[in-house]
């Protein structure tokens, strides 16, 4: 049997420190400013990614090839975790290890999707989870766990793959965020947390639909419902008693991806006024000023997709507190712009 391992071959790696942005869009779509400076490259994969997660030194993807791999972002070759995996889709990294949903499909009318979640230590084996099977899910992870919010509720598993531990039984399978101070996702009508070091989640806020896209900084948590209409919303999460939810800006749009940094938050907004409009001036990020609310374009013309992975992966932004990073329409060429401009 041939060896199954191998390395995925990079058809350009640019090394940008500090990243910077080059060439301009003459003669790009006539909705981008035709004198602006294109974000910069940071690498070009040879499969097209399905699903992608950053730390500060490198950028884990899935791809369409069955691979689960990582390079650095200052440029260098790919190192390959694991192939051969089952259409692999949502990607989560941690100190401990990284983690994805492999995904069976059936070819029935309609086709059915489940999904079971794999786990592998750092230089480690993949570990198929006695978990699932899933009909929707979404990941996280920390330094030692990795979470799933499935229409089975939500759950904790680590990395080194020991027995899984519910959390939560009305968690819904779209919402879900975690950090160094906790985990936070949506049971339907209200915001949840379980700080670290307890046993117990507690409520936070109250919501207005039960699937917001939710990101953190080290101060509040934030959450953006996903339908037109909806508002950017913030809650202090170093206080006991968290105070009162602050409304900061309502986008103009259908939201798509929430990410956020230490005084932006970063959305990716579909603003196509009909389904048949251009892919390459349907979508932009726009940044959010977290003190006053203000917001700026940040990338005009985002040439995005949803990716090749699920409705409930719009995982076509990520930051990492330096960078936002997002692929093109071919989801192979990986873009960067620094989020102090």
């Amino acid at each position: 049997m041939p060896n199954r391992f191998m390395w995925l071959a990079l058809a350009a790696v640019v090394t940008i420190p500090p990243l910077a942005c080059g060439g301009s869009y003459s003669g790009g779509p006539a909705c981008l400013d035709q004198s602006a400076p294109r974000p910069a490259v940071v690498a070009t994969l040879s499969s097209p990614v399905r699903s992608f997660a950053l730390d500060l030194t490198n950028v884990y993807v899935t791809t369409d090839g069955g691979d689960v791999v990582f390079l650095p972002l200052a440029g260098g070759a790919s190192t390959v975790v694991a192939s051969g995996q089952r259409n692999p889709s949502s990607v989560a990294v941690g100190a401990g290890g990284v983690a994805w949903l492999n995904a069976d499909v059936s070819n029935g009318d309609p086709p059915s999707i489940s999904f079971r979640l794999v786990v592998a230590a750092h230089g480690g084996a993949p570990l198929d989870v006695d978990s699932g099977p899933f009909r929707s899910a979404l990941i996280a992870a920390d330094d030692a766990n990795v979470y799933v919010a499935s229409e089975m509720g939500l759950e904790r598993v680590p990395f080194d793959g020991g027995t899984p531990v519910a959390i939560d039984p009305k968690a819904v399978s779209s919402a879900l965020a975690v950090d160094s101070l906790g985990v936070y996702w949506s049971n339907g009508s209200e915001l949840m947390t379980l700080p670290v070091g307890t046993t117990q989640p507690k409520p936070m806020a109250n919501l207005s639909a039960p699937l917001p896209l939710i990101a953190t900084n080290s101060t509040a948590v934030y959450w953006l419902d996903v339908h037109p209409g909806a508002s950017l919303t913030g809650i202090d999460r170093t206080q006991a008693d968290h105070g009162a939810p602050r409304t900061l800006w309502q986008p103009t749009g259908l939201p798509l991806k929430l990410v956020v940094d230490e005084s932006r938050a970063y959305v990716l907004l579909d603003v196509r006024t009909t389904a048949t409009a251009s892919d390459a001036c349907g979508y932009k990020i726009v940044a959010v000023d977290l003190t006053s609310g203000a917001a700026s374009e940040f990338v005009t013309g985002v040439p995005a997709t949803l990716g090749r992975g699920y409705w409930f992966e719009t995982t076509t932004i990520q930051q990492n507190d330096q960078s936002v990073f997002w692929f093109d329409a071919a989801d192979v060429v990986m873009h960067a712009k620094p989020e102090a401009q």
